[in-house]
């Protein structure tokens, strides 16, 4: 199993947060929309692109579960959590065309030894509907469990750890920065546990009132790191890039990023889930 430093990424949190917090140098503007998500496969050779494990015993129950969610979701267009788009769906060739740019792949994502199932639905009607999902099999039961349900721009790294993008970006990043939520498993619950979230003020982008005695590294970018974003939106003080790459660090722990073999929703790539290796 890997293991993730919760304790010390939140300790160094925490110390970051109560280093000043009363300051209130953030306000939201203008909204920029995430493009759609776009996970394509690897373009490196075959040999080299990642690819799923073959089915084994062990893995065809979930394997199945995961086929049988997958399909129904093809045919009707609802999704594993219940979330019904069916109306109007009728299954065409335009449908099924579109139902093709969601991605999924198989592959043990939280490093527990056992195989996750990982949707990006970016199909949606409306942006509000794209979400992205990571299940695990709940062999006692014969059921899905949900263990993670976010926008769907994920990038899965060796730890477990998740980072999920926001939906939109508050303005003041820039384009250099897209802010995010950071999410680290486990192992005791075999969950994700949200870490923090990020976002972040750009100088170039804007100028007026920049924290500039925040960026002790003088890079023109300070960072805000929210422990519980609802709750402290406005109320924290930015920190320089330093702390927060050391921060970041912590939580990683030097994990680089998975790259997972996602391939597109259609019904011979959910067949393949059953293929024998």
């Amino acid at each position: 199993m890997r293991n993730i430093t919760k304790k010390g990424c939140a300790a160094l949190l925490a110390v970051l947060v109560l280093a000043g917090c009363a300051q209130k140098t953030k306000e939201p503007s203008q909204q920029q929309e995430s493009p759609a998500p776009n996970q394509e496969q690897s373009e490196v050779p075959a040999e080299q692109a990642p690819q799923m494990s073959p089915l084994t015993e062990e893995s065809t129950s979930a394997r199945k579960a995961y086929a049988a969610a997958l399909k129904t979701l093809l045919d009707t267009n609802v999704l594993p959590d219940g979330t019904d788009f069916s109306d109007g769906y009728i299954g065409s060739i335009q449908d099924r065309e579109r139902m093709a740019e969601n991605k999924f792949t198989v592959y043990d994502v939280d490093g527990d030894g056992r195989e996750e199932l990982v949707l990006l639905y970016a199909a949606a009607p409306a942006m509000a509907g794209m979400a992205g999902f990571v299940y695990d099999y709940d062999a006692q039961k014969q059921a899905l469990r949900s263990q993670l349900t976010e926008f769907p721009a994920l990038t899965f790294y060796e730890n477990g750890a998740v980072k999920a993008d926001w939906s939109h970006n508050q303005g003041k990043a820039g384009e250099g920065f897209w802010p995010y939520n950071l999410y680290l498993y486990d192992q005791e619950t075999d969950s994700y546990q949200e870490a923090a979230s990020v976002d972040a003020w750009d100088r170039e982008t804007f100028p007026e009132e920049y924290p500039s005695t925040a960026d002790t590294s003088d890079t023109g970018r300070v960072y805000y790191i929210y422990r519980d974003l609802a709750a402290e939106w406005d109320q924290i003080d930015p920190v320089d890039e330093s702390a927060y790459q050391s921060w970041l660090d912590d939580c990683l722990g030097g994990a680089g990023e998975l790259s997972l073999p996602y391939l597109s929703l259609t019904a011979e790539h959910i067949q393949s889930l059953l293929a024998a290796g």
